[in-house]
């Protein structure tokens, strides 16, 4: 084999292994978000001018169960536009929920199977953001 047929080969099998390890993080989140979670802290950072000017934080505000089918329940808050059902997805990055007409894309921020974070950051105008936080834990 020649030195461009080589290099050929790697730069494939290097977007093979990418590729398949998206995936297969994809399916791990899905599979250890899917039950029963407390949402053991929520928190809401407001920033004005880069400067935090309010900071909320609310603790044991209910619980959120993301089932096998793509469907979910929220009770004891109000979770996305007052709807207690949603539908769910995700990627390897982002955790998206759709309620009400309402469809929010999350970031996600740490998965395992004792914790579950994911935060969303909302640009209010040109000079003013909102980052809201959820820390779950298994049910």
């Amino acid at each position: 084999m020649n030195r461009q047929t080589i290099t050929n080969l790697n730069f494939i099998l290097i977007l093979l292994f990418v590729t398949l390890g998206s995936c297969s993080k994809k399916q791990n989140i899905a599979h250890q978000l899917k039950g029963s979670w407390n949402v053991d802290e929520y928190e809401l950072e407001e920033y004005v001018d880069g400067e935090l000017k309010n900071n909320e934080v609310r603790y044991n505000e209910g619980t959120l169960t993301f089932s096998e089918d793509g469907t979910g329940t929220s009770s004891g808050f109000n979770f996305v536009s007052g709807q207690t059902s949603f539908t769910w997805s995700n990627t390897s990055a982002t955790l998206t929920i759709t309620a009400g007409g309402s469809t929010i894309e999350y970031d996600i921020i740490e998965n395992s199977n004792t914790s579950f974070i994911f935060r969303l950051t909302t640009i209010v105008n040109t000079n003013e953001k909102d980052i809201e936080t959820w820390t779950l834990s298994p049910n």
